[in-house]
């Protein structure tokens, strides 16, 4: 089954393993849990599952915009370097001397049932 929750939460489950991520603040995609299913989440569920105390001292801060959000405390779903995040990234692109640091960001979702296709 897939939930998604207050159009932030994605939440697929099966009874058996729980796989939850969500859209952060800077719009990249963050991991929260996978496991043992957690069955049905209420909006406490979350909160709790999505506390990041500041740790203004010693953190890169992603944004000026964006108060007290840093990605030193998340797990992002996707990481790559370039975006404050000092930890090795998923990709890495070069084209001959230049390197890019693409800013993967949520935009959109979809969710399809193929038991309706023809």
């Amino acid at each position: 089954m897939i939930d998604q929750i207050a159009n932030k939460y994605f939440y697929l489950h099966n009874g058996q393993v729980s796989y939850l991520f969500y859209v952060m603040e800077n719009g990249q995609l963050g991991h929260l849990y996978y496991g043992k299913d957690l069955g049905k989440l209420t909006s406490a569920d979350l909160k709790y599952m999505n506390i990041h105390d500041n740790k203004s001292s010693g953190t890169v801060k992603y944004s000026p915009e964006i108060n007290n959000f840093s990605l030193a405390d998340r797990m992002q779903e996707y990481p790559v370097y370039g975006t404050s995040d000092f930890r090795e990234g998923a990709l890495s692109i070069e084209c001959q001397d230049e390197v890019f640091y693409p800013n993967f960001v949520y935009q959109d979702y979809e969710i399809t049932d193929p038991s309706h296709e023809s």
